[in-house]
């Protein structure tokens, strides 16, 4: 492939990544130094992306004095999803089995249902909104209402995924006039004909288009990838790090999770030693973040404490990537569902490496595979016991 391409990285700049990881990954003391330069990296990066949308800055410190005080859990982010359709076929799509089901599905959440939901997550201490799908524009006429009810409020901070094909440059000023805070598109490749074969022709140079829009407007931009270990091995992660920062935009990277299209996919776990690369692209890169960086006091996984997801049918997950109902918002109030989630202590890990759907072998086992599914191991079940003494 063409290294010369829309990364600016050259062959030997490559190479002397590679040997600067190779050093890493033999020296425990620089493992270690990893570890409070990617601290250093997120303090810095959440502090510029405050900045941008200081009025949200009240409800952080709210939420920051609480974890600090050893209060109970405090709701930061309710992630919306308004759909489950989508236009594009990506293989490794956290939703693709709820879009299989989407004809089997109960009544669709109404927008009221939507904004009692959001009233409830508010109440709870929820600033941030995530909406996402599915491809989300592919009902813009909701996205446009939710995004507008949110931002009533103006503490309230609004973030939208999308893959961007169905944007333009009418609906990105629409976005913009409702005051959208940061966009998310995801970006499966350095190369376009890799990112398009698994989205669409013309995804890629779609969302670079996008991308000056809403820079122009001054809405912060987020790619958002994938982490594999072919990735790592094809040096194409590199590559599309540089290219997210050339392009001034933050680059999250998410481990593959083995949900949805990835569900059973053992062999996707991550290395070792991609786990530690990982750590060193968060280090090395301000603009690289992970949704580990999203808890308020730590960098741990944010899931059923400081953030929950909302499916299109009512349905309330701990995360969009654990796709594991604790309850419906039309029969239960989103409060009691927080509640039954934290019975289960997985998510009170401590665990710099703590992404539970990719990095976490026995919840893995425990409830992300198929029960049919052929395990080498006994799942851990220690949560049993746990929640039957509280």
């Amino acid at each position: 492939m063409d290294f010369s391409g829309n990364h600016n990285l050259t062959r030997s700049e490559l190479d002397c990544l590679h040997a600067e990881f190779d050093r890493v990954l033999a020296s425990p003391w620089c493992q270690r130094a990893l570890l409070w330069r990617m601290h250093a990296n997120r303090i810095s990066q959440s502090a510029y992306i405050l900045l941008r949308s200081y009025n949200i800055i009240p409800n952080i410190l709210k939420g920051v004095a609480a974890g600090l005080m050893g209060q109970s859990p405090t709701l930061r982010s309710l992630e919306l999803a308004v759909t489950y359709r989508c236009n594009a076929k990506c293989e490794q799509c956290s939703c693709r089995l709820e879009m299989d089901m989407e004809r089997e599905r109960k009544e669709h959440l109404t927008v009221d249902e939507y904004k009692s939901a959001i009233d409830q997550a508010r109440e709870m201490g929820a600033f941030q909104f995530l909406i996402n799908g599915g491809e989300p524009m592919l009902g813009a006429d909701l996205v446009f209402d939710l995004i507008a009810y949110i931002k009533k409020n103006k503490q309230n901070y609004v973030h939208l995924c999308t893959n961007g094909y169905l944007l333009n440059r009418e609906r990105i000023d629409q976005l913009a006039n409702l005051h959208l805070d940061s966009v998310e598109m995801g970006l499966d490749s350095a190369f376009p004909e890799i990112h398009d074969a698994n989205r669409m022709p013309g995804s890629f140079q779609k969302i670079m288009e996008c991308t000056d829009l809403f820079r122009r407007h001054g809405i912060l931009v987020i790619y958002n990838t994938v982490l594999t270990n072919q990735k790592v091995q094809s040096d194409d992660i590199l590559l599309t790090c540089q290219l997210a920062a050339k392009n001034g935009c933050l680059l999250q990277i998410t481990p593959a999770c083995l949900t949805g299209a990835y569900k059973n996919r053992l062999d996707l776990l991550l290395t070792d030693k991609t786990k530690l690369y990982f750590i060193w692209l968060l280090s090395k890169y301000w603009s690289n973040r992970s949704d580990l960086y999203s808890s308020l006091t730590n960098i741990r996984c944010p899931a059923a404490r400081e953030k929950i997801g909302l499916q299109p049918y009512g349905d309330v997950v701990s995360c969009p990537l654990i796709q594991i109902p604790y309850g419906n918002i039309r029969h239960t109030p989103l409060r009691e569902i927080q509640a039954k989630m934290l019975l289960n202590p997985y998510y009170h890990l401590k665990e710099t490496q703590g992404c539970l759907p990719s990095m976490s072998e026995t919840f893995i086992r425990e409830y992300l595979l198929d029960p049919h599914h052929d395990c080498q191991t006994t799942p851990m079940r220690k949560h049993q016991s746990a929640e039957k003494g509280r």
